[in-house]
């Protein structure tokens, strides 16, 4: 488990988490990277004027200059509760960031009760999110794009 300010993962930039110090693993076999949240925390601007929450750590690193994309299959393991996610997020500030989640969903409506589905908010002084569609597999492939100005959720 790696606690430090940095994490290495390789064809990646150096990784530095935002908001605090997380959790995380990375396994050279399986390339694969684990990250664990703190209970509680997220990432939220309340569109009706309530207060930000912003306790959610990022494991993140600067965007390269011009055109990219970024993908990673996602999953939540584990006991999952309402809005427990996997994200690949964008972050300008605590007033303007996106995020793509695998999101467990809340209770309403009665048809999405306990299920993952993919949730992408984009926050520009408030933050407004779309829920998609549920998910019946454990995992998803979420992809941000960059091209040009513009950032592309897939």
């Amino acid at each position: 488990m790696t606690t430090g300010p940095e994490v290495s993962v390789p064809e990646l930039p150096t990784l530095r988490w935002t908001h605090g110090t997380g959790r995380s693993t990375y396994d050279r076999e399986t390339a694969e990277l684990s990250l664990r949240a703190e209970a509680g925390v997220d990432w939220i601007n309340d569109a009706l004027g309530g207060s930000g929450n912003h306790g959610a750590t990022l494991l993140g690193f600067p965007a390269p200059e011009g055109d990219f994309a970024l993908s990673a299959r996602v999953e939540v393991v584990g006991e999952r509760t309402t809005f427990d996610a996997a994200v690949l997020g964008l972050w300008r500030d605590d007033d303007h960031w996106a995020k793509l989640c695998f999101e467990f969903s809340p209770p309403r409506p009665p048809a999405a009760r306990g299920a993952a589905m993919v949730v992408s908010v984009v926050t520009d002084r408030f933050s407004d999110d779309v829920n998609s569609s549920m998910v019946a597999a454990d995992h998803v492939h979420l992809r941000i794009v960059r091209t040009g100005a513009a950032f592309a959720f897939h």
